[in-house]
């Protein structure tokens, strides 16, 4: 959940302590907290991402004969930017950097998830066989400086009129991915300070200590049901071939 105030660039309600779960807000006294299960937003900013007015993708390609009509000599090269895709269902027409992906499982006689404490009114479903279950939801953060991902591609290859109807052909091609997408799970529990005092086997007890696993989350009211996905572009490729 988060509002924004347009008249102030740096206000703004969001949930900023992420281990109480909890706001501050200018001009209350004190912090508050969020009904049920909450989420979480960067501080701060009150538009949803810097664009990139730099892409820019060339394409060149040659054909060349070094010698006499027998030999041919091929390359190219290309670079191709792909967009910062959230590839979910989400809210807010894909603005960035918050996005709440509904993991929809098929039952009956169910109803619209509640993902934000009743933050907005159910919408009713119509001519839905079977209904749509919203007993999970994933939370998704998408970097505020999102970095468009792109691809270099080149190849060249040598081809040779060895003797009539027959040719000898060398190829190579290759390609390098940056920026890429990748993601993970921010949400996921740390390991326990000392295992041997979680495992009833050695005598520990899984409830002592950091034992639990909710105590050891980095954020809290988020279950392992409840996915909280961190999506960063700094995933790479490489592929050659010949």
């Amino acid at each position: 959940m988060f509002w924004f105030d347009l008249a102030n660039p740096a206000g703004g309600l969001c949930f900023a302590d992420k281990q109480l779960g909890t706001a501050s807000v200018s001009g209350l006294g004190g912090p508050i907290a969020p009904a049920g299960n909450g989420f979480y937003r960067y501080c701060g900013r009150n538009n949803p991402a810097d664009g990139s007015k730099k892409p820019f993708a060339p394409r060149i390609g040659f054909a060349w004969r070094p010698f006499d009509n027998k030999t041919v000599v091929r390359g190219g090269y290309g670079l191709f930017f792909d967009s910062a895709e959230t590839r979910e269902i989400d809210d807010s027409g894909d603005i960035y950097p918050f996005v709440v992906r509904a993991a929809d499982n098929a039952t009956t006689n169910a109803t619209l998830p509640k993902l934000t404490n009743n933050m907005f009114p159910p919408v009713p479903l119509h001519q839905v066989t079977p209904a749509i279950d919203g007993s999970q939801f994933f939370a998704v953060i998408i970097s505020e400086r999102p970095r468009n991902p792109y691809v270099q591609q080149w190849s060249l290859s040598i081809q040779r009129e060895l003797a009539k109807h027959t040719t000898l052909e060398v190829n190579y091609v290759g390609n390098k991915g940056t920026h890429l997408l990748n993601r993970f799970n921010i949400g996921q529990p740390v390991p326990p300070a000392d295992p041997t005092l979680c495992d009833p086997s050695t005598g520990g007890s899984p409830t002592a200590g950091d034992c639990p696993t909710a105590a050891r989350r980095p954020f809290v009211n988020i279950t392992s049901s409840n996915g909280f996905l961190d999506s960063e572009w700094n995933g790479y490729s490489n592929y050659n071939a010949g």
